[in-house]
């Protein structure tokens, strides 16, 4: 299993991000995704099979317009084509692909505001850890489950 968890994320408007801005997320989302999955499919091949697990965001279908991150979501949104992409290219190995798209997380890449961002969410509370591992789980066990998104955002996208 690999789950490709790599990523920054920091927001900027628009109309203030540069070309190094965005060079940075692609980099580090897009270039990183790619090969890191790249150098670890020859053995899943080799294996018989596997499960890819990218994370994403769920912010990628459902914008928040008090968080301008489109430099962001732009390589996000190329993590979650890659996604679609891979799970079809790589079925015929056996290979599963999928994308993890959590909400608010408590993680350092958040920070201490974490909790302050909990309205965004219908149940009203920043989500832990543990539940997207938990996620992370169902997907890599889940054996007829390939190339899905799954929204691990406490109603985030639906329930605006």
């Amino acid at each position: 299993m690999l789950v490709n968890n790599a990523g920054i994320f920091a927001p900027k408007p628009f109309l203030e991000s540069t070309e190094a801005d965005l060079d940075r997320f692609y980099t580090t989302n897009v270039k990183g995704t790619y090969f890191t999955t790249q150098a670890v499919v020859p053995a899943m091949i080799e294996a018989g099979g596997g499960s890819i697990i990218n994370v994403g965001t769920v912010l990628v279908h459902q914008g928040l317009a008090s968080l301008p991150v489109s430099a962001a979501m732009s390589s996000k949104g190329g993590v979650h084509a890659l996604t679609v992409s891979w799970a079809a290219e790589l079925a015929r190995h056996r290979i599963r692909v999928n994308t993890l798209a959590p909400g608010i997380i408590r993680t350092p890449l958040i920070g201490e505001g974490a909790d302050a961002m909990a309205g965004i969410h219908p149940l009203g509370r920043i989500g832990e850890v543990r539940e997207t591992s938990d996620a992370a789980l169902f997907l890599a066990r889940s054996g007829f489950v390939t190339g899905t998104m799954l929204e691990v955002d406490g109603g985030y996208a639906h329930g605006r």
